[in-house]
């Protein structure tokens, strides 16, 4: 099978690639393969037609030859046919000639040169191993008589709806008819036919109701009887015998109707808003050019202005104005009026917090200003710096301004001096470590402040915190000569209590009538005498220890002497008692022994007052007696009490005397005397917390540190 490869971009004149390949037929003939969708056809393809084939193809008169072999021409536009060639497909096929002899010459020339210059490549060799099917003859044949039967039919006009009997007997005479041998092919050319002409025949009535529907829509638009508020009804009788509203079927006429009412109402209303929004627009300008009208200007004050405004009482089209319209135009306007006023007087606080927060960024700068110059320090005083701060003119411009007030932002600035002294104090700490300076409690506060200065490394560093970490240099320093002191004490108190020691362990043991001279002779080689390295110190030991000696002597004499008196006392009593009866000596003891424990009671009274006035701290409620009665009435109650003792019978006297009531007194006085403490303590409690000013102080500030962010 020959093949005929890479002419179908060269017939055609073109460069661009294309999937459809000229190929022939074992039989001389020409067929066209597409790559892409593996279709084989005898009729070339657009892609490849010249323009001659082109022209040809949009040629209404086509070519068709009997079965006999006889050519007659057909024009699928006006559905005639001729044996003979029509003068307009002679001029065509004249052009194709012409044009196919030139493209065979373009064709030989290239294939001469291709041949002098390269040999055959093997991609001829690898496409005829692909080469499609071609259509034989006979299908070619089938398919021109089958186009020519339907062609035939068209020409009669067979209806979709005749029968094959009837169109046999139409377009049984015709040649055409007997091109299909076999009368099935023709029937089902002529069912083909008929399934086409029912399409186009439903077209044609679709078409054709379309048409009628659009004439009766025009005619309810363009008639001038039609308004929006019309009735079906009224329509049915005022079109009744219209041929327009005839050709419409009736379920369709009532929606075309509504239709048409419904775009007439959404067009009326469109004019009628288009003319409020031209009036409104109107009294907008005449709004706006009145002077008086202002934001704050009242409809009813308005009226009174537009009645002698010579633009809208000169306006002929606005006389007629509906007053909502006006009122609509008036509100728009006056709030435009309130935007516009709102918007200057947001510029005015824009304006005036800028103008804030300039002046406390100035006031932030003349602190600076003052701490630079060393006049504020972490322990700065409020008082102490208002003459300075009070002078400066950026201190007016803080007045009156809301917000913090000049001494909040004082005390901010102060309060963060005192944050740096952490910091701060350790950079000090290193300038002292290097400069080599020892700080003890005779170090004056002077030299360490000019050991500091003297660094270049102090130049941020704040006057207040130089001088609370020189304070809390000199404490740790006064702490430890404290512990210095208490260390020496203890030293020396061991010493001490060695050298008593040994007076008191000595063989034979000091007496206090021993002079010094004597006892210094005879320890001085012992090693507690030797550590006391001061003589006033071993004196003022050994005098100590003479008086210790008195002290214990004492005790001992007082006993004794009370011991002789009660054996004396006791051998008076024996003496009385055998010289009077026994019950007498009974009662007479007993009225002894109340004597003497009221004397006690007495005792005890008298010593309790005396401490009383000793205790130093002052008693905020008195005794509970001196609170109810004084002390003159205090001595004649118990002068009372002594007659009505005496007089009571001895039972109740012992029971008076009973240890268990002597105590009460004492006890109600302690306890007397430990409310004043109690008191005290309440008093304490009730005292301000500082820890509460603290909380407050902190709060001040970071509100004042918030202000200053948001300033920045």
């Amino acid at each position: 099978m020959a093949s005929n490869l890479g002419t179908a971009n060269q017939e055609g004149g073109g460069s661009e690639k294309t999937p459809w390949q000229e190929h022939t037929a074992p039989d001389g003939r020409k067929y066209y393969y597409n790559t892409e969708t593996k279709v084989s056809s005898w009729t070339k393809p657009d892609e490849l037609k010249t323009a001659a084939e082109q022209s040809l193809a949009s040629c209404p008169w086509k070519e068709y030859k009997t079965e006999q072999g006889r050519s007659y021409y057909y024009n699928s536009e006006t559905k005639e046919s001729s044996w003979v060639c029509p003068p307009e497909l002679q001029t065509v096929l004249e052009n194709q000639t012409q044009s196919e002899s030139s493209a065979q010459v373009a064709v030989e020339t290239e294939a001469v040169k291709k041949t002098e210059t390269s040999s055959t490549t093997p991609v001829a060799a690898a496409n005829e191993k692909q080469e499609p099917a071609a259509p034989s003859k006979v299908d070619r044949d089938r398919e021109i008589a089958r186009e020519a039967l339907k062609e035939l039919l068209r020409e009669k006009n067979i209806s979709s709806t005749a029968s094959w009997e009837y169109a046999s007997r139409q377009i049984g005479a015709d040649a055409r008819f007997h091109l299909l041998k076999r009368s099935n092919e023709r029937k089902q050319v002529f069912n083909e036919y008929k399934a086409q002409k029912g399409r186009e025949e439903r077209d044609l009535q679709r078409q054709k109701a379309r048409e009628s529907r659009e004439a009766f829509r025009n005619l309810l638009e363009n008639n001038e009887k039609v308004y929006p508020d019309m009735r079906w009804r009224h329509c049915c009788e005022l079109f009744g015998d219209h041929a327009a509203f005839k050709a419409v079927h009736m379920s369709e006429r009532r929606e075309i109707f509504d239709d048409v009412i419904y775009q007439l109402g959404r067009k009326e209303k469109a004019e009628e808003q288009e003319k409020r929004d031209r009036h409104q627009k109107t009294m907008k300008e005449i709004y706006a050019g009145m002077k008086g009208v202002t934001y704050k200007t009242t409809w009813a004050k308005c009226l009174e202005m537009l009645d002698t405004n010579a633009d809208f009482t000169d306006d002929d089209s606005l006389q007629g104005l509906d007053k909502e319209d006006a009122l609509v135009a008036f509100e728009e306007h006056i709030r435009q009026l309130e935007r516009e006023h709102d918007d200057l007087m947001h510029e005015a606080r824009v304006k005036a917090k800028r103008q804030e927060r300039y002046n406390r960024q100035a006031f932030m700068e003349l602190l600076d200003e003052l701490h630079k110059s060393g006049k504020i320090s972490s322990l700065s005083m409020w008082v102490d710096l208002y003459s300075d701060i009070s002078a400066d003119p950026r201190y007016d411009a803080m007045l009156g301004q809301p917000g913090s007030s000049p001494l909040d932002f004082f005390k901010l600035y102060v309060a963060d001096l005192k944050d740096r002294l952490h910091d701060e104090k350790k950079l000090i700490k290193e300038i002292v470590k290097d400069a080599g300076l020892q700080i003890d409690i005779d170090t004056p506060f002077e030299e360490f402040e000019a050991t500091i200065l003297a660094d270049d490394r102090s130049v941020p560093l704040d006057k207040g915190n130089i001088k609370l970490t020189f304070k809390s240099f000199h404490e740790k320093a006064e702490a430890r000569e404290k512990e210095r002191l208490k260390l020496e004490e203890r030293k020396f108190r061991k010493r001490e209590a060695a050298f008593k020691e040994m007076l008191k362990n000595s063989d034979p043991p000091i007496t206090k009538s021993v002079s010094w001279e004597l006892v210094r002779l005879r320890f001085e080689n012992e090693d507690a005498f030797r550590d006391v390295s001061e003589e006033a110190e071993r004196l003022f030991m050994f005098k100590e220890f003479i008086k210790t000696l008195e002290d214990d002597d004492e005790p001992k004499e007082k006993e004794g002497e009370k011991e002789k008196a009660r054996r004396s006392h006791k051998k008076k009593r024996r003496k009385r008692s055998r010289s009077r009866s026994p019950s007498q000596s009974r009662s007479r003891s007993r009225s002894a022994s109340e004597s003497a424990s009221d004397a006690d009671r007495k005792e005890k009274r008298r010593r309790s007052r005396k401490r009383d006035r000793r205790s130093p701290s002052p008693s905020p409620l008195p005794p509970r007696r001196s609170r109810d009665r004084s002390p003159s009435s205090d001595s004649a109650a118990d002068k009372e009490s002594k007659k009505k003792k005496h007089k009571k019978k001895s039972k109740k006297k012992r029971r008076h005397s009973s240890p268990s009531a002597s105590p009460e007194p004492s006890s109600k006085k302690r306890s007397k005397k430990s409310k004043p403490g109690s008191e005290a303590t309440s008093e304490q409690a009730s005292l301000p917390n500082s820890s509460e000013d603290e909380a407050e102080l902190q709060m001040r500030r970071e509100q004042l540190l918030r202000q200053l962010q948001q300033d920045q």
